[in-house]
């Protein structure tokens, strides 16, 4: 839930990705490779 001051910051916008957080796992090339891979794979 986010307060008035809150929206007011973010220029009035409702849009719910502002106010929502995101966890972001950062990879290395050589795990990013197996994971498209792995992905790729599982895809066909």
């Amino acid at each position: 839930m986010a307060t008035i001051e809150e929206i007011e910051a973010q220029g009035w916008s409702l849009n719910p990705g502002r106010y929502v957080g995101i966890e972001v796992e950062e990879l290395d090339d050589e795990v990013f490779d197996g994971v498209l891979g792995q992905l790729l794979s599982e895809s066909t």
